[in-house]
């Protein structure tokens, strides 16, 4: 074969190269970019998507966790400034107070007042109900001490109001109280408060539109 016709067929054979490979990247190629170009759109959609609800569920994650704190306040306003005298609960109180501080209790009883509001405060203001506490115990000093600091602390507000101090000769029933320890009898008078039942939350005034 002349150099001339081999020179011709070898450009015939590359031009049949290159016309397949433009066939074969039309073919496969170009769809396949194209392809890729779409995943790439829908992963940047999916991944804004997914921000999205990762800010929504941040959102309800912060709403529930205010709410569990608003839950625990008001747990906590209800224990400390209920809306009863819930005797039963400041007995319970008393007793285990003086369980632990070693105090004899002697005599309690119990006295429910309301304290009437000033008439010039809005409706909305609640009367305030004072649960007035005689009782008298025995114990040593520093026991009744700790006894009154514990009461006046107690997640039930409560303020001791007064009291008196006078020795006591037996130390009968009272545990772990040496005999060269001296013994009072401490009378004293306290107050823990509470809301008024009776003044209804439906007094609270509505904006007139």
């Amino acid at each position: 074969m002349k150099p001339a016709s081999q020179r011709a067929l070898s450009f015939l054979i590359s031009f049949g190269f290159l016309v397949a490979a433009a066939i074969l990247y039309g073919m496969f190629i170009v769809p396949t970019n194209e392809s890729i170009q779409e995943l790439r759109g829908a992963i940047v959609l999916k991944s804004k998507e997914l921000k999205k609800q990762e800010s929504v569920l941040n959102d309800i994650n912060e709403l529930l966790k205010n709410y569990n704190d608003l839950a625990s306040t008001q747990e906590y306003i209800t224990l400390s400034f209920p809306n009863e005298p819930n005797i039963s609960q400041v007995l319970n109180t008393l007793n285990g107070l003086g369980k632990i501080n070693n105090i004899l209790i002697k005599s309690l009883s119990f006295q429910i007042n309301i304290i009437k509001k000033d008439n010039k405060q809005p409706a909305y203001v609640q009367n305030l109900g004072a649960l007035g506490i005689s009782m008298a115990v025995t114990g040593s000093y520093d026991n009744l001490k700790n006894f009154v600091r514990q009461v006046e602390q107690n997640v039930r507000i409560m303020d001791v109001v007064q009291f008196g101090l006078s020795e006591e000769k037996s130390q009968a029933n009272l545990v772990g109280i040496s005999s060269s320890t001296n013994v009072y009898n401490f009378p004293l008078n306290i107050k823990a408060y509470f809301q008024d039942p009776s003044t209804s939350a439906s007094a609270i005034p509505k904006n007139n539109k």
